[in-house]
């Protein structure tokens, strides 16, 4: 399955590594195509924790701005979670969703939502298992 909207699909998210530590830096790739020109396009990833008493959206990084012709394209984006660990661990110990945006300009053309399992190991630890959207 695609993710489809009238101008971008995507044709594959590859996320390393996972089922890992929390603190882990996340290697993101996404193989897209576009069908029409896309200016000033840049991508922000974000984790979004969300429990009954408190949301929290947490910018782990942006992509430089780029222009992206019409056809087939690899975006790859390495991301430090550091900013997700300083959370609270009741906040972090949940469901959560890491949001991959895709800008044109400054309006959005593409989410990609994977839902994150963050779970304590018997160590305590922090660990996180992303869920591809895709496969």
């Amino acid at each position: 399955p695609t993710m489809t909207t009238a101008e971008i699909e995507d044709k594959a998210v590859h996320l390393s590594p996972n089922e890992c530590k929390l603190t882990e830096p996340i290697h993101l790739q996404i193989d897209f195509t576009t069908h029409k020109h896309l200016h000033n396009a840049h991508w922000r990833l974000s984790f979004l924790a969300d429990t009954a008493h408190a949301r929290k959206i947490v910018l782990l990084g942006e992509t430089p701005r780029t222009e992206y012709a019409v056809g087939a394209h690899t975006m790859q984006y390495d991301a430090s979670t550091d900013a997700v660990a300083q959370l609270q661990h009741h906040v972090l110990a949940n469901v959560g969703l890491l949001l991959l945006h895709l800008y044109s300009a400054d309006d959005e053309v593409l989410q990609v939502s994977m839902v994150t399992q963050v779970a304590a190991d018997s160590d305590g630890k922090l660990t996180r298992c992303i869920f591809n959207p895709l496969e």
